[in-house]
């Protein structure tokens, strides 16, 4: 029994809001903001520059930890080691992030 009852609870919860998501608005479906395709470069420009400055604030918090790791491993081989690993990572991440602002050159030549 009780496992009836949640199944008719989980079935309530999910189908429930679908219908009423389905339901049309008075006045018809509004326009979509997107008119042209400089407006979709627009788009993917603005999230990829802030997904750039989130990465790249990540990446300088990064790149201290490393810093720290270094600077408190007084001479112990272990941490030393993971020390100089993670400033490989944090260089290679820097490479990476780098080449991702390139992603919105490619696409904007790919669309025009």
């Amino acid at each position: 029994m009780k496992n009836l009852n949640k199944k008719l609870i989980i079935a309530a919860l999910t189908y429930f809001p679908a219908v009423a998501l389905a339901v049309t608005p008075p006045g018809g479906v509004p326009q979509t903001q997107v008119q042209d395709v400089n407006q979709v470069y627009n788009i993917i420009k603005n999230v990829v520059s802030w997904i750039g400055a989130l990465f790249f604030a990540v990446l300088v918090a990064y790149y201290f930890y490393a810093a720290y790791l270094y600077l408190t491993s007084a001479g112990d081989e272990g941490k030393l080691t993971e020390a100089k690993n993670n400033l490989i990572y944090a260089i290679v991440a820097t490479v990476i992030g780098l080449l991702a602002y390139s992603i919105v050159g490619i696409v904007q030549n790919f669309i025009k």
